[in-house]
């Protein structure tokens, strides 16, 4: 290390640190924000799905009276 130390030197060189660290911090953030988007969006989609698929069993639901799939189907929909 120098002995001699320019404080301006100093001082540019602190100012680029901590710029840098607070661009990190930022991309993270700005990162994190987006997958949350995405998972929201994932979990919208699957609902949505879902929606259709209850529908599909309300239109036939009287054709799989006491069969193994209509306990499934209800074990499923009870979960969800």
């Amino acid at each position: 290390m120098p002995v001699n130390i320019d404080p301006e030197q100093l001082n540019d060189e602190r100012e680029q640190v901590i710029a840098k660290w607070l661009f990190k911090d930022v991309d993270l953030i700005s990162q994190q924000i987006e997958l949350g988007e995405e998972n929201v969006k994932r979990f919208d989609e699957l609902l949505s799905i879902f929606d259709c698929c209850q529908s599909s069993w309300f239109a036939t639901e009287h054709l799989f009276d006491n069969t193994e799939l209509e306990k499934v189907w209800h074990e499923f929909e009870s979960n969800f």
